[in-house]
């Protein structure tokens, strides 16, 4: 356990939960300070701020201007829709792949796994990691993931993922675990090294 004042505010020692096998390593600290974003509300809201200081939000897959260079690195000079914009910012996730604006930037995607399932006898008030996490959602609900899928099919969710990371949970909460909802997430790291 670190004991340096700086760590101290972030870092204190862990207590294992009295449900928890005591042949498990759970772990070696809890982490003080920290919460849950909601991802999802936080975009609202940031598209909303925008939005209100003069961006323009469209939302929907712009054709590109046959003026546009493949190699150009100006954007004050971009065309979409026949509009001029001065600074333009790409939200595309995996499929910024196919932006023929950056033909040279690698991407590495992936692919993960959420479970909501329903644990009413765990305490909500803390969150968990064992080689994935576990946070706590809404009545009774918690979130679980994620594993990191590679390859082909990475925005499709496969049944034998879901089960995986209930197996996985399953191996260290001895309390029924519900299933209620499986997605998957993905994204695509832009990567500098090819």
């Amino acid at each position: 356990f670190p004991s340096h004042d700086t760590l101290s505010h972030w870092i204190e020692s862990f207590s294992s939960p009295s449900w928890l096998n005591k042949d498990i390593n759970f772990g070696a600290s809890n982490t003080k300070n920290a919460g849950r974003l909601n991802v999802c509300r936080f975009l609202e809201l940031a598209k909303s701020y925008l939005m209100k200081h003069g961006t323009i939000w469209i939302n929907e897959n712009l054709p590109l201007n046959q003026n546009n260079s493949s190699k150009s690195s100006h954007f004050d000079d971009l065309l979409l829709n026949n509009i001029k914009y001065q600074f333009i910012v790409f939200c595309q996730g995996v499929n910024g792949k196919n932006n023929p604006l950056f033909p040279d930037l690698f991407y590495d995607p992936t692919g993960g796994d959420i479970l909501t399932v329903s644990i009413p006898e765990l305490d909500p008030k803390n969150m968990y990691k064992r080689g994935l996490w576990l946070v706590p959602a809404e009545n009774d609900t918690w979130l679980i993931g994620s594993n990191f899928i590679k390859g082909e099919n990475i925005d499709k969710a496969q049944n034998k993922d879901a089960e995986q990371l209930l197996s996985q949970i399953q191996s260290w909460i001895p309390f029924e675990v519900k299933l209620i909802a499986h997605r998957r997430g993905n994204s695509a790291t832009p990567n500098s090294h090819n």
